[in-house]
């Protein structure tokens, strides 16, 4: 063989050698690289980097390598791997300009940087490249919706709706679009808006997390209380446990000390204990749904819409803020301020810093708090007592101020807060009822000047809504009721205010002890009253016994057992307390249980007692009244009966005319002259000239 022989036989030789060195690098590249993707996936980011630093580009000459430490060294924690990460992006740019993928991995290195503004440049540049791709609206919107959370500046909510908007004409099917556009409407309240592209996003995917969270905190802001659990009952059911912990753990609301210790109790006793707090928790217990656990998982959706970051896990509400906000509610004043809060001695060195101040002037417990973002980092914070000392001191002590009212009052529901106040008297009349339980005849009333009435008709009308519930110890209903009424004025007499809306029902339940919930609402002029008072049903089967006394100047003929609270005269006669002394009085009352001698006869006698406690004139009207021979101050009767009845119905007219004007005190004693045994009951009454 000549020697161009040899020569073509070597450089063969040598190709494949290098042919099989090069595929023996290139698996060991790929090898590496697959071992940096699971570290990166792992969390190990500096075994990461480490590890594609030994990478020679040169054997694997694409974008991969550039991509993945741009991305791993975005998620160290110090500066210098940071603007690696940002010089690795500005290479692909450079490379290749046209593809927004890599403006937008920029755009986030910038923004984990705090360089919002050269962010905000290349995430618009990456949707002049791809205008359908959702990922640079969405970074865009977030640098804009977290400055309004945090400072509720206006201008950048609006960029944030803008932005959204934009995204929404190039993809009007995006959801998570949606679902944020909805969440800022919301928090700015704008409900109408929120609650239809809410619904817009829910018909795309209607059981995700997100979407439910906030139209179930839109529906509460609407009061829409049946759908707000429907909403919230769903995206709980669909959360992973870490973030549905974060909504049902009772940590947040508890006083201090217990909060400390509740996440070392055992798993059962957590959740009895969170059971039992939330039952007797219940903001309108008239109705079967709790709407105080709604109002708490709304607080807990904005506490971390507003305050949640990565440091925290997205968990707003341990933050002094959202702690704030989830036990008291929102603040009935918020104000932002740049202000001088720590001067040395020497006055040489000036600590300025945002400062907010919450004001809650309607909660049990008024107060105010300071919250001050000491290192410009959107941490906001309670001031250090003594160290800023620019700050007034009452809020220097926010944070012992806050300390204090938690474990006083650990969480204070907003129901009432916001709501035009109606005032609801109430007074129940106990009777016995059958197979052992008792009658309760409640006569509801509430002030006309306290109704909010619709005058466009040329008549004053109110639509009310009236609800009722009777609660065991254990709060659970045992009798409800609910129905709408309308109530129909003269514009004057409607302004006048005189008068009452009163409504008279009986319910009937086993003698013990209870709460009896009355509420009276009008949702379109947001007024509501709400009572939830403790009721003793008497028990009147055992003894002898005589019914509560109800005093009407109607007409009660030929009474019988029950006529009152559950037959013909149901509803027509009126309990009262204050009569005219032109009036008649009428007392009705019952009688239980008499005994019986050998021939099964009953014998009583019942006395009538009516005293004045204390005139209602005074001065020169009481002198001429006490000379006046025909005014009285008491009056005494004496009745004996005997018959074969156990159980009677009374309706006693006392002639009150020539009484005088003042307070008296009732008393009606029931002697069973068999045995000789005495009961008696009492009321106080008004007499008026």
């Amino acid at each position: 063989m000549n020697k161009a022989g040899y020569i073509v036989i070597g450089v063969v030789a040598l190709l494949v050698i290098c042919s099989s060195r090069q595929e023996a690098s290139d698996a060991e590249t790929k090898s590496k690289l697959a071992q940096v993707d699971s570290l990166a996936a792992a969390g190990s980011f500096e075994d990461a980097a480490t590890l594609i630093e030994s990478i020679d580009e040169r054997l694997f000459p694409d974008t991969a390598i550039l991509l993945r430490k741009g991305i791993i060294y975005r998620q160290l924690d110090d500066v210098e791997s940071r603007r690696k990460s940002a010089h690795f992006f500005r290479t692909l740019i450079d490379r290749y300009p046209t593809t927004p993928r890599f403006c937008i991995e920029l755009a986030r290195t910038l923004l984990a940087q705090s360089f919002d503004d050269e962010a905000k440049l290349q995430l618009r540049r990456a949707i002049e490249l791809n205008p359908t791709d959702e990922t640079p609206y969405l970074l865009l919107f977030d640098i804009f919706a977290s400055r309004y959370y945090i400072n509720s500046w206006k201008s950048e909510a609006n960029q944030a709706e803008s932005t959204i908007q934009a995204l929404l004409r190039q993809v009007p099917a995006s959801r998570t679009g949606l679902c944020k556009l909805a969440s800022l409407e919301a928090v700015r309240g704008k409900l109408g808006a929120a609650l239809g592209n809410a619904r817009r996003a829910l018909t795309l995917d209607s059981m995700a997390v997100d979407i439910n969270l906030v139209l179930g905190y839109i529906e509460y802001q609407l009061r829409h209380y049946e759908q707000c659990q429907r909403h919230y009952d769903k995206a709980l059911a669909r959360m992973k446990r870490v973030a549905r912990w974060a909504y049902t753990t009772v940590e947040c609301v508890l006083p201090p000390e217990t909060a400390a210790v509740y996440p070392y109790w055992r798993a059962e006793v957590r959740d009895s204990m969170e059971h039992n707090f939330w039952r007797t928790r219940d903001s309108d217990p008239t109705t079967e749904i709790n709407e105080r656990i709604l109002e708490h998982y709304s607080r807990v959706w904005e506490a971390n819409l507003y305050f949640g970051t990565p440091e925290n896990g997205g968990v707003g509400w341990r933050t002094p803020m959202g702690a704030t906000l989830v036990r008291m509610g929102r603040p009935d004043v918020r104000r932002r301020a740049i202000e001088e809060v720590h001067w040395s001695q020497n006055r040489h060195f000036i600590d300025e810093s945002p400062v907010w101040y919450w004001s809650y002037g309607s909660t049990e417990i008024p107060c105010s708090f300071a919250f001050l973002d000491r290192y410009m980092n959107n941490n906001f914070t309670y001031p250090r007592q003594g160290y800023d000392n620019r700050l007034p001191p009452m809020y220097q002590a926010s944070a012992a101020v806050a300390e204090a009212i938690f474990t006083q009052k650990p969480e204070q529901s907003s129901l009432l807060r916001s709501a035009q106040p109606i005032g609801i008297n109430s007074e129940i009349y106990q009777f016995r009822a059958g197979s052992g339980q008792t009658a309760a005849l409640v006569h509801m009333t509430v002030p006309v000047r306290d109704i909010s009435f619709d005058t466009t008709s040329g008549e004053a009308k109110a639509r009310l809504s009236v609800r009722g519930a009777l609660r065991s110890k254990d709060e659970e209903a045992v009798w409800q009721k609910a129905f709408e009424d309308t109530l129909e004025l003269g514009i004057g007499e409607a302004r006048q205010g005189s008068g009452v809306w009163r409504d008279i029902f009986t319910l009937e339940a086993t003698p013990g002890a209870y709460r009896l919930a009355l509420a009276c609402e009008q949702p379109q002029s947001d007024r509501l009253g709400l009572t939830n008072s403790p009721v003793e049903l008497q028990d009147f089967d055992s003894v002898v016994a005589i019914s509560d006394l109800l005093l009407t100047s109607d007409s009660i003929a030929d009474p019988k057992l029950g006529d009152i609270w559950a037959g013909q005269y149901s509803g027509k006669v009126i309990p009262r307390k204050t009569f005219p002394l032109s009036e008649r009085l009428t007392i009705y009352f019952e009688i239980y249980n008499l005994p019986t001698d050998i021939y099964a006869q009953t014998s009583l006698q019942i006395s009538y007692s009516l005293r004045m406690i204390k005139p209602s004139e005074s001065g020169l009207k009481r002198l001429v009244s006490k000379l006046t021979q025909d005014k009285r101050e008491s009056i005494t009767m004496t009745y004996h009966e005997s018959g074969r009845s156990r159980d009677l119905a009374r309706a006693t007219v006392l002639d009150v005319s020539r009484l005088r004007a003042g307070d008296y005190v009732l008393i009606i004693q029931l002697t069973d002259q068999i045995f000789n045994r005495t009961v008696s009951k009492t009321m106080t009454l008004t007499l008026t000239a």
